[in-house]
């Protein structure tokens, strides 16, 4: 019996210590692939890129790139889906805030529409865009301004994008903010049910 409870102590000590342990999380895409390592202490995962795309299914042959969505509509449906999910996302901003740490942010976008003047205006929107997302974001965490590299081709279609960073929190912030929004999530998903 005392080694059963000896045994039960070392395991509840080592779970406390790594929850309470610096989480490293390393966000890295880079010729369209993305992956992510988690590292906390003696503990090292990395996702590989096929784990976290989506099985594809069968598409039909036919479809073409002339029916694609605008960047208008896109916005339009990543607004109404973000409303839906507004409460969960402030909520979880708010578990989290001042808890995790953004570092190491690196973007390099190589980019051309193939009209100069439309490029040069896209230069401009991307900064005005960085700038109020970073202000947005340091409402919430600790964050270094990022390194951003713009290559605009003036003289041609390009549309290439490499970023990379590191974020900093601790496993048991990320425990509480996940059990919470979900809790959240199923809340307000049975408010819409009764609508």
């Amino acid at each position: 019996m005392i080694y059963f409870l000896i045994i039960a102590i070392l395991i509840l000590a080592l779970l406390i210590f790594l929850l309470y342990s610096p989480l490293r999380i390393t966000v890295e895409y880079r010729n369209q692939k993305l992956a992510i390592e988690f590292r906390c202490r003696f503990l090292k995962w990395r996702t590989k890129d096929s784990h976290l795309k989506k099985k594809k299914t069968d598409e039909p042959a036919s479809k073409d790139k002339g029916n694609m969505p605008g960047v208008l509509e896109r916005l339009t449906t990543f607004r109404k889906s973000y409303d839906g999910v507004r409460d969960i996302v402030d909520e979880v901003l708010d578990l989290v805030k001042n808890r995790a740490q953004f570092s190491g942010i690196f973007v390099r976008v190589r980019y051309g529409t193939g009209e100069a003047a439309i490029t040069g205006m896209i230069y401009g929107a991307i900064w005005a865009l960085v700038g109020n997302v970073y202000s947005f974001l340091c409402r919430f965490f600790r964050i270094e301004f990022p390194v951003v590299e713009l290559e605009p081709v003036f003289g041609g279609k390009a549309f290439e994008i490499e970023a990379e960073g590191i974020i900093t929190t601790k496993l048991v912030h990320i425990i509480t903010a996940g059990l919470r929004s979900l809790r959240l999530y199923s809340k307000n998903k049975k408010e819409k049910g009764a609508k």
